[in-house]
């Protein structure tokens, strides 16, 4: 399972979504390598747009979202929902 920034930061570079060059070349290398062991590989998208992406690399594993987003929205709908909103 890999973080985007996470991978950036290990290779020396500022956290970031995406990164040309040796960060896009790691990322198709992880994926690679776990395709030829049978393991799924994992990859951290917060952005939508990133699912489509990660999944052409060969990441099987792709989380759409992260869990501050999803308790913070699901939190935001529950006290409307209580409040009588819709």
């Amino acid at each position: 399972y890999v973080g985007p920034a996470d991978l950036s930061v290990s290779l020396g570079m500022k956290p970031g979504l995406t990164n040309p060059g040796e960060w896009e070349a790691a990322r198709v290398a992880i994926a690679e390598a776990c395709g030829k062991y049978g393991i799924a590989a994992g990859m951290h998208a917060p952005d939508p747009s990133l699912y489509r992406f990660h999944e052409g690399a060969g990441y099987r594993m792709i989380t759409a979202m992260s869990d501050m987003v999803a308790l913070t929205e699901g939190a935001a709908r529950n006290i409307l929902a209580a409040r009588g909103g819709s």
